[in-house]
């Protein structure tokens, strides 16, 4: 009777064990997704930075004017790129707080965009990062301003 308590409890233990080992896919693929920095680039020379939870610089237009193209890039604590794709099932959206000032100008490529002045005033501009429709990142508000003079 003993030796199969024994032998229970030892097999209850091994089973306790197997049950928290993790593969570490799920891990991995949340280092593979972890944003540490959004830039929002023009030209190549990044005029939005966003890191730990601020945004610093803005995005300013003038009343009925696009935008130059602005890129978007998500980079790693390591400084890779994350790219954003179906292949590796990552979705990027936007959301723009004030639509009677700015409209979101959809490109080709889902990592550029432009925006067009509708009235004056601001807006917030603010990104979220799905991975198998959970989000994985929201970037900080970044502002959005149109004025009617140089």
């Amino acid at each position: 009777m003993k030796r199969t308590l024994n032998t229970a409890a030892l097999c209850l233990a091994l089973l306790v064990f197997i049950a928290g080992c993790d593969s570490g896919s799920d891990s991995d693929d949340e280092q593979r997704f972890d944003v540490a920095q959004l830039l929002l680039e023009v030209d190549g020379t990044a005029v939005v930075t966003a890191d730990d939870g601020t945004a610093t610089g803005e995005l300013t237009m003038f009343l009925n004017a696009e935008t130059e193209l602005i890129q978007i890039r998500l980079l790693r604590a390591d400084g890779t790129e994350i790219e954003v794709s179906e292949a590796n099932e990552l979705v990027l959206r936007q959301s723009l707080d004030n639509a009677s000032v700015v409209t979101w100008l959809r490109q080709e490529d889902p990592m550029t965009f432009r925006l067009r002045g509708k009235g004056l005033g601001q807006a917030a501009l603010s990104f979220d990062l799905f991975y198998q429709d959970l989000r994985n990142y929201a970037s900080p508000p970044i502002t959005v301003r149109v004025t009617d003079t140089p």
